[in-house]
């Protein structure tokens, strides 16, 4: 079988990978064994062959290449937990052997990635279109699971799979949605109200008792009689209504 030239990858996806950690697989471990979450990297590359050591790819009858869909999905799974393979990074040892080491499992971000092909590849395209998109899109929410294992007679098992999806929201996207104005400051309105100026306070006036002087020709003891009767009195109110003449005498 000749083998096709494979075609060329598209503008968008030209940079995708570049300097990136993929995902770890996902493993599905049993019936009804499955992962679901926002969708946070979609990609097309070609169906690797298992095990293949060189990487060896894949291709149809015809010599065409052998497509699949990688999907990454944030699970809300830790410490390295349903991977099929854990990542791990080149060290170089001393003598100066270099080995890989699993990296720890405080670093798992819980993104697990799925390989959409086959019969997988079927159930998610048809809730992909029931939802109304024609393709898994970033910011969507994806749901994958093991629902059956039939029995084709070959050895291995079919496995059948089950899918939901659920679009991403209108306003998910950077330039889909309108943005906001930011809101613009405005002073806060105040009414005028004049200076209250301050009201003069009344002043209480209080009389100040003159000496008396006696006219000339009053004799001492009149004097003195005089001045008895007054301290003797009451201190007269100022602003009291004057009372009339009295028709008693004068002291002198």
């Amino acid at each position: 079988m000749t083998q096709q030239p494979v075609a060329p990858p598209s503008a968008e996806s030209f940079f995708q990978g570049l300097g990136e950690r993929h995902a770890p697989p996902f493993k599905f471990e049993g019936i009804n064994d499955g992962l679901m979450g926002e969708v946070t990297d979609v990609r097309v590359t070609q169906v690797v062959v298992f095990a293949s050591n060189p990487i060896k790819y894949e291709f149809n009858d015809d010599g065409t290449p052998k497509y699949q869909l990688e999907v990454t999905i944030q699970t809300a799974f830790r410490g390295w937990a349903k991977c099929s393979s854990i990542p791990s990074t080149k060290v170089r040892l001393p003598n100066g052997q270099e080995i890989d080491q699993p990296e720890p499992a405080e670093k798992d971000d819980g993104k697990r990635r799925v390989f959409v092909k086959g019969n997988m590849a079927f159930v998610v395209g048809r809730a992909v279109h029931e939802a109304g998109d024609t393709t898994v899109v970033v910011g969507s929410t994806l749901g994958v699971k093991l629902e059956s294992m039939r029995d084709t007679g070959k050895g291995n098992p079919l496995k059948e799979y089950a899918a939901m999806y659920t679009p991403r929201p209108a306003a998910a996207g950077f330039f889909q949605a309108p943005q906001a104005a930011p809101p613009q400051y405005a002073p806060p309105q105040q009414a005028y109200a004049p200076p209250v100026m301050p009201q003069p306070q009344p002043v209480a006036y209080q009389a100040q008792p003159q000496p008396y002087v006696p006219p000339q020709g009053v004799q001492p003891q009149q004097q003195q009689a005089y001045q008895q009767a007054q301290q003797a009195a009451p201190a007269a109110d100022p602003w009291a209504p004057t009372a009339a003449p009295t028709t008693a005498p004068p002291p002198f």
